[in-house]
């Protein structure tokens, strides 16, 4: 067999599956989705199912795990980002085209740990440039002021998303960057 064409299934099938798990998820909670319910709604047979994932916390645990790799760059990138209002447009830009995973994140009872380990690479970098460029800070302030900041970031951006984005992103990110520097005491 073409292994283009086996490919080609494969990535049908996971697909259907994902485009079926966040239309379930707009309903109801992941723990009360059945794989048999899931499967009729992608039109895919249970034993499919079973072939690539254990459980509907597998298949979203890897459909997290697939996005992050892709999008680790990307995000490292944004977050070098020394513009604030900037930054947010790329993330906002980001998330908009990744509304369904982004929700998913955002909505999880995990999602703490998933912010972290995305913003873990710009902790590190924002704290190497905030505090050569801060006198008289403590890494550990910095560390509450960090966390205020995305806890406060996430909370909005998962609004804005629940929101369907509704409000522009230019207008959004205006918001998220004069919060973020008046809190900073960026000129």
């Amino acid at each position: 067999m073409d292994q283009k064409k086996e490919d080609r299934r494969i990535q049908y099938t996971k697909r259907m599956l994902q485009d079926a798990v966040f239309e379930l998820l707009k309903e109801k909670n992941v723990n009360e989705i059945s794989v048999t319910e899931l499967c009729a709604k992608a039109n895919i047979n249970r034993g499919s199912f079973y072939k690539y994932y254990t459980n509907i916390y597998d298949l979203l645990y890897q459909i997290k795990n697939k996005f992050l790799t892709s999008a680790r760059e990307t995000v490292d990138e944004i977050f070098a980002t020394q513009d604030t209002y900037e930054m947010f447009v790329k993330l906002l830009v980001l998330i908009s085209n990744n509304r369904e995973i982004f929700s998913m994140i955002i909505n999880s009872s995990h999602s703490s740990d998933i912010i972290n380990e995305v913003a873990g690479p710009a902790y590190v970098m924002s704290v190497q440039t905030w505090l050569t460029n801060q006198s008289g800070i403590s890494e550990e302030k910095f560390m509450y002021i960090f966390n205020f900041l995305v806890g406060g970031a996430v909370f909005t951006i998962g609004k804005w998303l629940n929101n369907e984005c509704k409000e522009d992103i230019p207008t959004v990110s205006k918001y998220l960057a004069e919060c973020t520097d008046n809190i900073l005491g960026v000129e």
